[in-house]
């Protein structure tokens, strides 16, 4: 992008108008970099502006170019297993994959495989990109949808800012027991289930949890719900959905009777980028077993 290294372990930026006059520290800090991160790279003459060695008190002015020698951080870190990804959008600072049901996001091993750590290392490995794995929010095991991955420190800083946030606009798809209507909101708090490991539970000593529905479609026995979650909980859809008796289908740890993967799509995303300031509109397709539930369901399949 700029006239002074394209190299995979070099994060560069055009720096834009709203950070004119802005100090490098005050971007740093902007893009939610680690304190300790962001004294290293400085410190140790990490950061160029224009070719020249940026400090913590160097101005950036509009369409500047910010190189960050960024190598100490970022080196391959887990194996490559060969499982084609789903690309929904990449730039040289993020990659957006759809991510398949029955995957977790990385092994608890990294000497493991068969999670999309693995496949997402594969990918970088396969083009010749020697960079660390980062995930910037998490997706259950047979959830579907978006995911999205940054390619360096500072992308991720940025990203996990604004999804802690709440800066960008998470709408699922879920297919849920009964006849549900029309839309509503549930604003229910979560917590750990003391009873059972890996369970969530509804609890008002919980962490404070948003969830808004909208009812697109049902049947005598189903209904397809668009689900839009304002915070980020443990299992928050599928713990909101089953508070209200109405549990996703295949979710028996929330009483769900049927017998069927977890029906639950993370179909978009919306944000604006964090480092090139555009708005960003992702759309994962839905799956194939999400879209036979539906039509075995009589559920409107014609999503806009």
């Amino acid at each position: 992008m700029n006239n002074y290294n394209n190299e995979e372990k070099y994060f560069n930026m055009r720096v834009r108008g709203n950070q004119h006059y802005k100090t490098l520290k005050e971007v740093f800090n902007e893009f939610g970099v680690a304190k300790a991160k962001m004294n290293y790279l400085i410190s140790n003459n990490c950061c160029y502006l224009n070719g020249e060695i940026a400090t913590y008190d160097t101005s950036l002015k509009q369409n500047d170019y910010l190189m960050v020698d960024i190598s100490n951080y970022e080196k391959l870190d887990y194996l490559p297993d060969d499982k084609k990804i789903d690309i929904l959008y990449e730039d040289e600072y993020l990659l957006i994959v759809n991510k398949p049901s029955g995957y977790i996001i990385y092994p608890d091993d990294k000497n493991k495989s068969s999670t999309m750590a693995n496949f997402i290392a594969n990918y970088y490995f396969n083009n010749g990109i020697d960079i660390t794995i980062r995930h910037c929010h998490r997706l259950d095991t047979q959830t579907t949808g978006c995911l999205v991955y940054a390619k360096d420190l500072i992308t991720q800083s940025a990203m996990e800012k604004l999804f802690s946030n709440h800066l960008i606009e998470k709408n699922y798809l879920a297919i849920v027991e009964g006849m549900m209507y029309g839309k509503g909101k549930i604003d229910s708090s979560i917590s750990k289930d003391r009873h059972i490991s890996g369970k969530m539970i509804t609890h008002p000593n919980g962490l404070n949890a948003l969830t808004y529905y909208e009812v697109l479609s049902n049947s005598q026995t189903s209904s397809l719900v668009k689900v839009n979650i304002k915070t980020g909980r443990t299992h928050q859809i599928r713990v909101h959905m089953a508070s209200i008796l109405h549990p996703l289908f295949g979710d028996t740890l929330y009483g769900a009777i049927t017998k069927t993967n977890i029906m639950l799509h993370c179909y978009t995303l919306e944000f604006i980028h964090p480092i090139l300031g555009k708005k960003l509109s992702i759309k994962a397709p839905i799956p194939y077993e999400f879209n036979k539930i539906m039509k075995q369901e009589k559920l409107n399949i014609n999503i806009k």
